[in-house]
């Protein structure tokens, strides 16, 4: 162990050599960073202390061309976690050893701190230093750090402001590093309000670079973003009067956001050449949109659910939803890749729905309607929000959706609208047939719906656009929808059947539509079962499923006073049914 110690002191005393040479650096980059984090998490606190203001004073390390001042944070950062997995293996059998070994992680950062204090350099370096270890306190979640934690904050806070109010533009990338490790009512000493404002500016300059391949540009970006939410977040801590300005900088970003996405798309659809580079540009920036909108989110819901005014929340859900409407055109074949999309969609549909209604339903699609023609994206993005908003949409919505519905109904080439368009269709169907019996003006609408939907599906079905699977759920749905409107629309359902191919699937759906029949009309119905299964060949696998399927329908689809009726028909016709002897004992006893 001794010699371990003298080791370290003889490399340490030649590193710190290295650190006071005037001249540069000739250690390779990883060697060296890897030195200082080996330094910074091993070293007692005598020598650590000699070490980090040694590292402070260094003018070769800074001025070195290939190492960063985020290079130097990360080194440090690093450092962190190693200290706790240095003290936990010290620790760890002695009992108590969790406080034993917060108590000493408390005490490394305390000492820290104040090594780090006691440097009279001037520069930023003591602040890289800082925040360097704060970034390495979030990559330990077991270590409660305390009041040494929030004496480290409350310094980079003061140095912060310092160093932005010397020169806001060298210092808005570290401002950017640190804001997000800060707590939000710490940091609302700063001027926030002026500080979101340049961040935004900031951000949309960066989106501008990253296109044209700027060094460390989509890095700097996603920093950027992170720093964009944590701001919305500290102003949103603030009083009346921050969370009023709050409401202002939200509609600005969704809305300049929304802008982007449009201009974007537009270059997109103009190019030429080939476009995946171009692609991968546009996913970056609509990465980096998600991060402060996954925070607008969370501060909408909490307004929302507090005692306050929520029609600015239901405002601004409509805009993030406009926003997200710009960049549909990258996700409707993301197949979910983009982290926080789906939360953010949802939020705002869950916001609009719940406490918007149908007046800031008709807003929205108004506002998304107005593109003519749209896009193949963004008309899936609007019949995905007519779905999920069914239950809110007035008679000015349905005139947008509806014609766009049955035109995307037919475009198969797009599947993302074509499945959308009749996902839309089913559940226009079942939130009118919700409504029988309250609403006349319901019941003559699905009356009209009803004929023009089948006509569209099955030329879909015979054209092969739509799978069986498709086709096996739907269909019974949608008769189960006309059973509530009355036989005459069960009748229809079964007249459109008619128009179908004999196949496995169709056969299937007959069968599943048994519970929807009217009772006048069921032991014919099922007769006409009969003959269908007795059609397929003996022996085959489509007939196994068949009978399968109508064993099921009897047992436990039909509806409790048709229960009899299908027994009594599933026993008449079990001998001609099974076609393997010493089957018929099976179904029998089976029922």
């Amino acid at each position: 162990m001794a010699q371990s110690k003298n080791d370290t002191v003889a490399v340490l005393s030649a590193f710190i050599t290295l650190l006071r040479s005037p001249s540069p650096i000739t250690l390779s980059n990883r060697t060296l960073l890897g030195a200082i984090t080996h330094f910074f998490s091993s070293l007692s606190p005598t020598p650590l202390k000699e070490f980090i203001l040694e590292l402070i004073s260094s003018q070769s390390l800074w001025d070195t061309p290939t190492i960063s001042t985020a290079d130097v944070r990360d080194a440090i950062r690093l450092s962190v976690s190693a200290v706790v997995d240095r003290i936990n293996e010290e620790k760890k059998d002695v009992y108590f050893s969790h406080y034993r070994t917060t108590a000493k992680a408390r005490s490394w950062l305390a000492h820290v701190l104040t090594s780090v204090l006691s440097s009279s350099n001037d520069s930023s370096r003591p602040l890289h230093i800082l925040v360097g270890v704060l970034e390495g306190l979030d990559d330990v979640q077991m270590v409660d750090w305390g009041h040494s934690r929030v004496k480290l904050e409350e310094e980079v806070i003061l140095r912060l402001a310092g160093c932005i109010d010397k020169n806001l533009d060298d210092n808005l990338l570290l401002f950017c590093t640190a804001i997000p490790h800060l707590d939000a009512k710490r940091a609302g000493v700063l001027d926030i309000l002026s500080l979101n404002a340049e961040l935004e500016k900031h951000f949309y300059t960066l989106i501008d670079q990253s296109q044209r391949d700027s060094p460390n540009g989509v890095d700097n970006l996603a920093i950027t973003s992170r720093a964009l939410a944590r701001s919305f977040v500290i102003l949103d801590s603030g009083g009346p009067s921050s969370r009023g300005h709050l409401w202002d900088a939200l509609s600005r970003f969704c809305l300049t956001i929304r802008d982007i996405g449009g201009q974007l798309e537009k270059q997109l659809s103009e190019q030429t050449v080939d476009a995946t580079p171009t692609l991968e540009h546009h996913k970056s920036v609509f990465s980096s949109f998600l991060l402060p909108a996954s925070a607008i989110i969370d501060i909408l819901v909490a307004r929302v659910t507090s005692s306050e005014n929520e029609s600015p929340a239901v405002d601004r859900a409509v805009e993030l939803l406009l926003a997200l409407a710009s960049f549909a055109y990258l996700t409707d074949d993301s197949k979910g890749s983009f982290e926080n999309y789906h939360r953010i969609l949802f939020g705002s549909l869950d916001i609009v729905s719940g406490k918007g209604g149908v007046q800031a339903a008709e807003r929205l699609f108004a506002l998304l309607g107005q593109e003519d023609p749209l896009s193949d994206g963004r008309a899936a993005f609007l019949l995905l929000l007519g779905d999920e908003l069914v239950h809110q949409l007035g008679r000015r919505s349905i005139d947008i959706l509806l014609p766009l519905a049955e035109e995307h109904s037919y475009r198969y080439q797009h599947r993302p609208s074509f499945e959308a368009a009749h996902t839309f269709f089913l559940s226009l169907l079942r939130a009118s047939a919700a409504t029988f019996g309250t609403s006349a003006s319901q019941s003559d609408f699905f009356d009209i719906l009803l004929p023009n939907y089948l006509t569209i599906l099955i030329k879909q079905i015979n054209s092969g656009n739509i799978s069986d699977n498709q086709f096996k759920d739907a269909y019974p749905m949608i008769t189960s929808y006309a059973a509530l409107r009355g036989p005459s629309s069960v009748s229809l359902c079964r007249l459109y059947m008619s128009r179908l191919s004999p196949s496995r699937a169709s056969r299937q759906v007959a069968i599943r539509l048994a519970p929807y029949i009217p009772t006048c009309d069921l032991p014919a119905y099922l007769d006409s079962i009969s003959t269908a299964i007795q059609e397929t060949p003996r022996g085959s696998e489509d007939r196994l499923i068949l009978m399968e399927e109508a064993f099921k329908m009897v047992t436990q689809d039909l509806r409790d006073e048709h229960r009899r009726l299908g027994m009594e028909w599933w026993l008449q016709w079990k001998a001609k049914l099974d076609d393997k002897e010493g089957k018929m004992g099976f179904w029998k006893a089976r029922l």
